[in-house]
């Protein structure tokens, strides 16, 4: 095979993997992370600085009766009487038509007009929900809520810091909006993730997506005059605004880190076809020889022929077992070896020991090894092998001498007819594998950011494979033949 049509298959190759593993890159984190049997279409969050938030969820429920439960719970004490650290008071609940409003707070006391046992049994502590005992058919179903956050409140004299967390462990959230009224009392915002946007008008307003178990939360450095009608439990810090710009910058250094990560592993995916058109033209375009198409002479008969196996036949760097039966064949030819056939094996007499070749000396050991004075006879050779076997080192001797002479010879025989090109397109396997682990220890490093790591893992799968089918892509395809050893190949393929 030409090549040209052996770089066309690699190219072929590396071009339909990159394009499958572009879409199911895209594809899978998408289907883990932002659909399921039930998923919320919309996510209105309404922040009065007074402390009363309202959320609004749009339900979308894919799956009829499957799900008796819709809810949110908070990473923060749940409760409707006044208590002596940072909790979430319950104002209201608006459940849809057929379920009951519920709440579990933080002591596990479940508050609902009916149904107490059983939320009481499916509730966790500081959860807020609906009910419906007959489950709920497929649709979309709004729940809204009404809460006063009583926060931890850090404050240096001049600024007041405010961590709303909104959710972490949640439904995919396809559309979240977060607004924050009282616009004049917020000197600076910090949406987490960073993907979300900030838009600015009348009042501020924070928009985007949050992918399952994504952190939502949005950061606010407030001026002091709030502290007038926020009713929270509030901390002296020193340089709250110092802290929190360089919390953000290092979470912002996170996020832009994970994206610019993303994208040049699908810069990498799109360029390996093109970096490998560049390889082959600087280092493995050989020069052009004119052969017949099928040779009807020996093209060198010089050639022993376990270097005709290892170097011309197929790869210039693999080796089968034929190289050693047509090293036989040669010996009993040229008078070395008598080689006798029999019913069902052979009878090979050593006759001269005297040959300059390593390889071919290696043999002769080998056949010595499993002869009785200087005969091997094929159908004595498993009582050979079983006097062998109480020699544990001399067996293990014969196995390598036996794998040496069968496949694996001495491979230096090959660097002085080409110039392998494996050693180029591994640094791509290497590069790879580096991404791979980088990407791994992403998703472990930012649990919050999971949907972008898998998109990242995943893309460093794909690279992988492409350069692995570049590193078994015969060895000389990236790599260059000597002198006119190209030619002599291409007559030996012509020969064959």
């Amino acid at each position: 095979m030409g090549e040209v049509k052996q770089l066309s298959i690699v190219l072929l190759l590396t071009i339909s993997i990159g394009v499958v593993g572009l879409a199911l890159s895209q594809y899978v984190p998408t289907a883990l992370f932002m659909s399921g049997d039930v998923v919320v279409e919309e996510y209105h969050a309404t922040l009065y600085l007074n402390g009363t938030l309202v959320e609004d969820y749009l339900y979308d429920v894919k799956e009829s009766n499957k799900y008796r439960m819709l809810y949110r719970i908070w990473d923060a004490p749940v409760s409707l009487k006044s208590i002596d650290y940072p909790y979430i008071e319950v104002l209201g609940i608006e459940a849809p038509e057929g379920s009951v409003g519920y709440i579990k707070d933080y002591l596990g006391v479940v508050w609902a007009s009916s149904y107490l046992r059983e939320i009481q049994a499916l509730a966790e502590f500081d959860e807020v929900g609906c009910f419906n005992p007959s489950k709920f058919e497929a649709g979309k179903y709004r729940v809204r809520y009404v809460f006063r956050i009583h926060p931890p409140i850090e404050y240096d004299g001049r600024l007041c810091h405010l961590n709303l967390k909104l959710a972490d462990e949640h439904l995919p959230y396809l559309r979240v909006t977060v607004s924050v009224e009282d616009k004049g009392f917020v000197k600076e915002v910090y949406p987490h993730p960073p993907s979300l946007k900030i838009v600015e008008g009348n009042f501020l307003e924070i928009q985007g997506s949050s992918s399952r178990d994504e952190l939502l939360e949005v950061e606010l450095l407030l001026k002091p005059d709030v502290l007038e009608f926020l009713d929270g439990f509030v901390k002296d810090v020193d340089n709250v605004e110092q802290a929190t710009v360089q919390a953000n910058m290092f979470n912002s250094a996170q996020y832009l880190f994970l994206e610019a990560f993303r994208v040049l592993v699908k810069i990498l995916i799109l360029a390996i076809p093109l970096i490998l058109i560049f390889i082959y033209v600087r280092h493995g375009k050989e020069k052009s020889f004119t052969v017949p198409k099928y040779l009807s002479y020996v093209p060198n008969r010089d050639r022993k022929p376990w270097v005709v196996n290892l170097v011309f036949k197929s790869d210039a760097l693999d080796f089968d077992e034929n190289g050693f039966y047509a090293t036989l064949l040669d010996l009993h030819r040229r008078g070395k070896l008598q080689i006798t056939p029999k019913n069902k094996g052979l009878i090979i007499r050593i006759l001269d020991s005297n040959v300059d070749d390593a390889y071919e000396r290696r043999v002769l050991k080998v056949l010595r090894s499993l002869s009785y004075g200087e005969i091997l006879d094929t159908d004595t050779l498993d009582s050979l092998i079983e006097e062998f076997k109480r020699s544990r080192r001399e067996l293990s001797k014969l196995i390598r001498d036996v794998k040496y002479v069968t496949r694996k010879p001495s491979f230096r025989i090959a660097s002085k007819f080409m110039i392998s090109g494996r050693k180029r397109v591994g640094i791509l396997a290497g590069l790879s594998g580096a991404l791979l682990l980088i990407s791994v220890l992403l998703i472990v490093t930012l649990p919050y950011m999971t949907s972008m790591s898998l998109d990242a893992l995943l893309g460093s799968i794909v690279l992988l494979i492409q350069s692995i089918v570049a590193v078994v892509a015969p060895s000389t395809l990236f790599g260059r033949w000597k002198g006119s050893a190209y030619k002599e190949k291409l007559e030996w393929d012509s020969f064959r």
